[in-house]
């Protein structure tokens, strides 16, 4: 992957695309359910022109974000889903967010149904974007928590694994997919995004990544904001601050401006804890070319993290 594209929203859709998958196989389901880091590349490899294009004129896809409800990260990743699907030359999609009803309630939703050109298959691909954070050192689902720790990757994978991916053999899926004019679609799972481990451990390299997980996932670390005099074991005096919404891929930036070092990081930290208690995203960046580019990135918490509740 060019880690260089200019552009934000094109290195977020790159990194959509190209990024290893968080899993590389599931319990009790069929391994194609995990999209194969072959496809990733094949994939990568024939939307590569349309990235360099949209690098030097991005409207095409700005027109496409901004036409879509994307104030939510998950909601943003899915519409640089949508974006890839509406331009690979492998599928056609047939439809994306179809909610299934009964009795007027909402049981599910399919996040995309998309045709394979390649085979002629019905393909229900749910997408999803999660950062999760290690909380035990332990191969355990529900160690793995959330920013917000009211999302845990326990809970998602069992709704994904025993909800989601059989939505289409429900009464009221099968009646959907009718609707659509499919008789069978085959489920398959698009997961990214970072796992993160404790600093003493990710330096160490000794964390115990989740059951199932493709050993090759993006990883980060956390410490607590009452552990932040850590910050000086990653050797790094260039910082990056991340805004929730960029997220997904690589710290990026020409502009000086951008870029702190690590008094100036302890400072904002000290007054940014006295009054917000979500969990924030930095980067230690290096200089390469004209470009301060990631090194690594680590989520700060709150000292009472995991023990908090949040509403928003």
């Amino acid at each position: 992957m060019n880690e260089f594209y200019a552009n934000q929203l094109v290195r977020d859709l790159a990194w959509v695309i190209s990024s290893p998958s968080l899993f590389e196989s599931l319990p009790n389901s069929n391994h194609s359910v995990i999209l194969s880091e072959d496809f990733f590349e094949n994939e990568f490899k024939h939307l590569k022109g349309l990235l360099e294009k949209l690098d030097n004129d991005p409207s095409p896809l700005e027109i496409h974000i901004q036409s879509g409800n994307n104030r939510l990260l998950g909601k943003y990743f899915e519409s640089l889903a949508e974006f890839w699907f509406l331009n690979s030359e492998r599928f056609n999609l047939i439809d994306k967010s179809v909610q299934i009803n009964i009795n007027g309630d909402t049981k599910g939703e399919f996040d995309f149904i998309l045709r394979d050109k390649i085979n002629n298959r019905f393909l229900h691909l749910e997408a999803a974007g999660k950062f999760y954070l290690s909380s035990a050192n332990s191969v355990s689902w529900e160690t793995f928590i959330g920013p917000n720790p009211n999302d845990n990757l326990e809970n998602k994978m069992y709704k994904l694994l025993n909800e989601q991916i059989y939505l289409s053999k429900t009464v009221s899926g099968k009646n959907k997919l009718i609707e659509l004019g499919i008789d069978e679609l085959d489920p398959a799972l698009l997961l990214k995004g970072y796992f993160f481990y404790h600093l003493n451990n990710f330096l160490r390299n000794d964390f115990s990544i989740p059951e199932y997980a493709n050993p090759n996932h993006n990883k980060g670390w956390w410490i607590r904001f009452g552990e932040i005099e850590k910050l000086f074991d990653l050797n790094s005096n260039q910082w990056i601050i991340f805004k929730r919404m960029n997220w997904i891929s690589k710290a990026l930036t020409k502009n000086l401006n951008d870029v702190i070092d690590t008094n100036t990081l302890l400072i904002f930290l000290h007054s940014y804890f006295e009054f917000n208690h979500y969990p924030i995203l930095i980067a230690s960046v290096r200089k390469n070319g004209e470009h301060f580019i990631e090194v690594s990135r680590g989520f700060i918490v709150p000292d009472l993290w995991p023990d908090l509740n949040f509403t928003h």
